[in-house]
């Protein structure tokens, strides 16, 4: 099977540090390009010798034959970046965002729509072996009928800081606006898309100058209008990263600091759970209630739930490994891709209010006097 032509264009963190080492490890993909209009960070990537380094898109599609392009550049620039791309017929996987808003992302859907070329987007934790395994589950209608979907995260990170660039400046929350794309399309892939956004709440609980919020809390319905999507998000505060899918059956949680997926089921009728039911919820909490209540019989039950829930190995970047293998099995077999831009449209719609919410936050108070709501 002849290897795809595939070019990385930007080379910041997520190009050069993911996408680069991904498409040189995956066996049915050669790097053959990569591209950045910054040199200094060009010269600084590690390929192969035979790898092209390009500071100019242009000279890069005239030179080389290319089967795919991956775009990992800032949000605000994926369109300008991808349109010549489509343009030239190479179908482009962009990195997360898809873009800076929903106008942009809808004239990336226009350029593929016309071109005749397709357009993916990386939303890669969907692509983690536990999340594909929940989905499985729900998908065979193992936890009954979905009602709601709870993101939940939190970690202890200071939003004046970025290694990505100071371009994260640009978006509504800095470094947590870029990152919470994850927190959006997670709970969104359990439900029937995304509907009316009923709540958004934004705060800047550390009082950043050059970042909007630092706290996020926002509730939907899905697009049929009969599931709840709820987000919550933190900074400066203890790690956290779960998602809860509540089924009329059984709840899953995904558990991406634990690495593992839980199941509690839903009381009987009599108000009680199975033995077994409580030795898995238990054993992703550490095993020590497990330990208390049942000793080393449960402590055994429990071991042999967690090599089953993460049976799989640890492998660097292995979401991002899945998506892209998954996006080039897409092309080979001219399929839809794995992330299509109407999901990502969704996604961006979530990051936008979240944007809509802050700024109402900051906007003076009609009859204060101009000063800010929060003074």
């Amino acid at each position: 099977m002849r290897e795809l032509q595939t070019a990385v264009v930007g080379c910041g963190i997520a190009g050069s540090q993911i996408h680069v080492p991904v498409v040189e490890a995956h066996p049915d993909l050669e790097l053959v390009a990569v591209c950045d209009a910054d040199e200094s960070r060009l010269r600084s990537v590690d390929v192969d010798a035979d790898v092209s380094r390009y500071t100019d898109l242009d000279e890069l599609l005239a030179a080389e034959s290319l089967d795919s392009v991956h775009v990992c550049t800032p949000p605000h620039t994926h369109v300008a970046v991808a349109e010549p791309v489509l343009e030239a017929g190479i179908p482009v996987l962009v990195e997360k965002p898809a873009a800076d808003s929903v106008e942009a992302v809808d004239e990336l859907a226009r350029i593929s729509e016309e071109t005749g070329t397709t357009a993916s987007v990386v939303h890669n934790k969907l692509f983690t072996p536990f999340v594909t395994k929940a989905r499985r589950k729900v998908d065979r209608g193992e936890i009954g009928d979905p009602v709601s979907v709870t993101m939940l995260f939190g970690e202890p990170r200071d939003l004046s800081l970025s290694d990505r660039g100071d371009w994260v400046f640009g978006l509504p929350g800095g470094e947590i606006g870029e990152g919470i794309a994850h927190q959006a399309y997670l709970p969104l892939a359990f439900v029937d898309g995304l509907g009316e956004v009923s709540c958004v709440t934004t705060q800047n609980y550390g009082g950043y100058d050059d970042v909007s919020f630092d706290g996020v809390a926002l509730e939907a319905l899905d697009g049929s209008g009969d599931r709840l999507v709820t987000i919550k998000v933190l900074t400066g505060s203890t790690s956290k990263d779960q998602l809860l899918v509540h089924g009329r059956n059984a709840e899953l949680t995904i558990d991406f600091i634990r690495g593992g997926l839980f199941t509690d089921r839903v009381a009987n009728e009599d108000n009680s759970v199975g033995v077994l039911d409580f030795l898995r919820s238990n054993a992703g909490l550490g095993l020590g209630a497990t330990r208390n209540v049942v000793g080393k019989v449960g402590e055994r039950l429990a071991e042999l739930y967690d090599a089953r829930v993460n049976d799989e190995p640890p492998i660097p970047n292995r979401s991002h490994y899945e998506q892209i293998d998954a996006h080039q099995r897409a092309l080979r077999e001219g399929r839809a891709p794995p992330v299509t831009l109407d999901e990502a449209r969704d996604t961006v719609r979530i990051l936008e209010a979240l944007g809509e919410a802050a700024s109402a936050e900051q906007a003076p108070t009609v009859g204060d006097g101009g000063t800010d709501r929060h003074d």
